[in-house]
């Protein structure tokens, strides 16, 4: 993956929507807060605009986050191959997070936008990107208010939805005054913020206490206490009833302990394939001591310079031993 070389600009984008008036909307696989409010804003844009769209999804949406839309018209991991007049991908430029769907994708690239935040990914015919803004709805609002259209609570909830979740509540480092004005001002539009953080955060699964305990009962600390990695293998999550999906938000935890800058969650969902989550905060100058968006790309992954993910085959024993190895050499 590579540095974004072209983008569209907003007027030319919101051209390109109004052109292309039927269709089908897609995101990253396992879609998180941002991907999900990304896919509802955009559908609800089209329909503003005098068009039709419908989204589709693979992989495990959390049902709380379902829930907050209930009436859209989204599919979930449909085997068949998917049919579009038109393309709209939203938060991810990178193929391997469109699983089944990416081959399709670059058969359609001629007819296909994507819209995104992540300053790196493949490159498309057709892009959107802004990497200065704190989530993919931000630059959904963006879109919207170039094209005239004005905030209500149909719109302002999806996008509060993205930029909440990516801002991890307004904690991280990319919640920036933009990101707490356009919050007002979509709060101001009718966005209940409690409705977002009740079916985000205070919902939890009761194996998440399990399994977060466990993951916290393994954890290594490298590089003399800057960096924690911890791991879950498959049979943790055989044991607990449940799956990655409830472990959101326990990557960070360890970077609340006085002198860690970095912290890896690796996870054994499947057998011999391990997800790694990695997330980092800057030092007292506002960097952070390992950009593990790059660290990530190593591995075939992406995501942001403070959060990124990436995919290891293997064993957890075995994974781990080759991220341990991968983070020694990075930062020796």
């Amino acid at each position: 993956m590579t540095q974004h070389q072209k983008t569209m600009n907003l007027s030319q984008t919101i051209a390109w929507l109004r052109e292309h008036q039927d269709v089908l909307v897609l995101t990253h696989a396992r879609p998180d807060g941002d991907a999900w409010g990304s896919a509802v804003a955009i559908r609800r844009l089209m329909e503003r605009l005098g068009g039709s769209a419908r989204i589709r999804l693979t992989g495990w949406l959390d049902p709380m986050m379902r829930e907050l839309f209930p009436d859209e018209p989204v599919t979930f991991d449909d085997p068949n191959p998917p049919e579009a007049q038109a393309v709209v991908v939203v938060d991810t430029s990178a193929e391997s997070q469109l699983d089944r769907d990416a081959g399709f994708c670059r058969s359609m690239e001629d007819r296909l936008l994507v819209i995104d935040h992540h300053a790196k990914g493949d490159q498309w015919a057709q892009s959107c990107v802004d990497a200065t803004l704190p989530s993919t709805t931000a630059l959904l609002a963006k879109l919207i208010i170039e094209a005239g259209l004005s905030l209500d609570q149909d719109l302002a909830e999806p996008l509060l939805l993205g930029l909440a979740t990516d801002t991890g509540w307004f904690r991280h480092a990319n919640a920036d005054a933009g990101a707490f004005a356009l919050a007002g001002r979509l709060i101001e539009a009718g966005a209940r913020r409690d409705r977002l953080y009740q079916a985000t955060e205070g919902a939890q699964h009761p194996a998440r206490l399990s399994l977060m305990g466990t993951a916290l009962g393994r954890l290594e600390w490298l590089a003399e206490g800057q960096i924690a990695i911890t791991g879950l293998a498959h049979d943790d999550f055989v044991s607990a009833g449940a799956g990655a999906e409830v472990l959101a938000g326990v990557v960070n935890e360890p970077l609340s302990v006085r002198g860690c800058g970095v912290s890896l969650l690796c996870t054994e969902v499947t057998p011999g394939l391990v997800k790694v989550s990695l997330r980092s905060i800057p030092d007292e100058h506002g960097c952070p001591i390992l950009d593990v968006a790059e660290f990530a790309a190593q591995f075939g992954g992406g995501g942001h310079r403070m959060a990124a993910g990436c995919r290891v085959p293997g064993d957890l024993s075995t994974a781990m031993a080759t991220i341990r190895d991968a983070l020694m050499a990075t930062i020796s």
